[in-house]
């Protein structure tokens, strides 16, 4: 699971997140690592300091330069990676600590390949009083790992807290423009659930999808034992239930107003050896099953073992069977395939379906839109940055053509296909043979009032009311079809 919340504390930021966490003293004095590209540029690497910390949340740069110093500055964000509950307890109470690493491993390839080099932006003030996006490619942010939910769970979950801080192209450092970041909040999601799923995979554990957004659990953890696990969903669906909320925004309210403050085991110790007593009470034993899985990523590293290319098809044909049946130029098949990488051609069927799949609802979307969708169907082994890299190369070899761009970066939000567009000219061609080709049924005066007469005998038909009328764009459309002599309107 992923979500983002504002920090709004740089001194109850630097208490909060350095007190919960999975490492020793010895491992690491605050469990905090710096990253992004902005922090190495500032120096910023290693363990996390707390001055340094609080510093970079206020805008201070460690040479003293205060970046951004206005009124209800904001200090950033924390983007929170919460690992599925299944990996949490092999994790945490079996104790397969290379879980932990794993998952570290794949929030910071989320943070550098897509949240870093595809959603930081400056302001550039250049051409306009109120500023205009720009991408950077850098942030500063620092990472910490923890280990416990609220109600003291087994839920391990990193925070990436990103500072307000990022190098515009030019060398300066300005405030960081996050509006790419929060709407892109779902993709976030899937890019990293597809890493963190991969990472599993290798070290042997077989996953299933459990939900939208990517979201999965690891094979052979019983529904029950994660039920039971998870205390604190537990006490939101009650109250969801209690309240009979339904609507998103309602259920977020509920999940805020219902969080209890973050508790801290004195003795860590005696926590874990809580949560193993709970375990064999619920009659599980997660032993077998890791030693199952370190038994299969040791047959993993082998070289005659490793992925062919007849299996990655394999696999994507199990996963998007009905995308393969018609060969398609955004993806290569056939004999050809069988000389490409195991990954490319995961990438390449990937991403073609997804394509496939959104040019049949909109003649224009997002290249964020085609990496959830690719990301979507969860081919096994896939990760975001094979994805991403395939969705650049299309516009280079002409399979998707990008909407036009008047920003300063050269930036474009939308892109299309080349049938996208000869369609579109279709039926513009259509709509200009079909001018004055039509019959007009009545003069404009007599189409307004017999419009409105019908819309007043519908009111009291529907709803016991005269008073219904047409807006003025509903109006002017009616009246055109009546009274306009073209066959065809835009």
């Amino acid at each position: 699971m992923h979500s983002i919340a504002s920090v709004r504390s740089s001194s109850g930021a630097a208490d909060y997140f350095a007190s919960d966490n999975y490492y020793t003293p010895e491992e690491n004095a605050e469990a905090g690592v710096w990253g992004g590209e902005g922090a190495r540029v500032l120096g910023l690497e290693g363990s996390v300091e707390r001055d340094a910390f609080e510093g970079v949340l206020n805008g201070r740069l460690p040479d003293g330069e205060m970046v951004g110093q206005v009124e209800g500055r904001r200090l950033g964000l924390d983007l929170t990676f919460s690992m599925p509950k299944s990996a949490s307890i092999l994790a945490l109470v079996t104790g397969d600590k290379r879980i932990l690493d794993a998952h570290l491993e794949a929030v910071k390839s989320t943070m550098s390949q897509l949240v870093e080099k595809q959603f930081a932006e400056s302001r550039n003030y250049e051409r306009s009083r109120s500023g205009e996006p720009q991408k950077t490619g850098n942030l500063v942010y620092a990472l910490f790992a923890h280990d416990t939910s609220r109600a003291l769970d087994p839920q391990g979950h990193i925070h990436a807290v990103v500072a307000n801080l990022t190098r515009d192209p030019k060398g300066t450092w300005k405030a960081l423009w996050n509006g790419e970041i929060w709407k892109n909040n779902t993709t976030i999601g899937q890019f990293y659930h597809a890493a963190f799923r991969a990472q599993l995979q290798k070290l042997g554990y077989e996953t299933e999808a459990t939900g939208k957004h990517g979201s999965f659990e690891i094979k052979g953890v019983p529904a029950e034992v994660i039920k039971a696990f998870s205390t604190r969903t537990s006490e939101i669906e009650a109250k969801i239930a209690e309240t009979g909320a339904t609507t998103l925004a309602t259920k977020k309210q509920i999940t805020l107003y219902t969080r209890d403050p973050k508790l801290y085991p004195e003795d860590r110790g005696a926590l874990v050896e809580g949560w193993q007593q709970r375990a064999r009470e619920l009659g599980f034993d997660g032993r077998p099953l890791v030693a199952e899985a370190k038994a299969k990523a040791e047959l993993l590293t082998r070289p005659s073992l490793r992925e062919t290319a007849s299996a990655a098809i394999s696999e994507v044909a199990a996963r998007i069977g009905a995308a393969l049946r018609t060969p398609s130029p955004l993806a290569v098949s056939g004999p050809a395939a069988l000389f490409l990488p195991a990954e490319t051609i995961k990438a390449q069927h990937a991403t073609a379906s997804a394509i496939r799949h959104l040019s049949e609802r909109e003649a224009a979307f997002s290249p964020q839109a085609i990496l959830a969708s690719a990301l979507g169907f969860q081919i096994k082994g896939l990760e975001g940055g094979a994805v991403t890299e395939r969705i650049g190369e299309l516009p280079r070899e002409g399979h998707l053509v990008p909407g036009k761009s008047d920003r300063l970066d050269g930036h474009f939000d939308l892109v299309t296909t080349p049938a996208a567009l000869v369609m579109e000219q279709q039926i513009l061609d259509a709509i200009d043979r079909g001018q004055g080709q039509g019959r007009a049924f009545m003069p404009p005066d007599v189409a307004m009032a017999r419009l409105q007469a019908a819309a007043r005998e519908l009111g009291i038909e529907r709803a016991g009311v005269d008073s219904w009328q047409l807006n003025e764009g509903q109006l002017a459309a009616g009246v055109a079809i009546l009274s306009g002599k073209d066959r065809f309107l835009n």
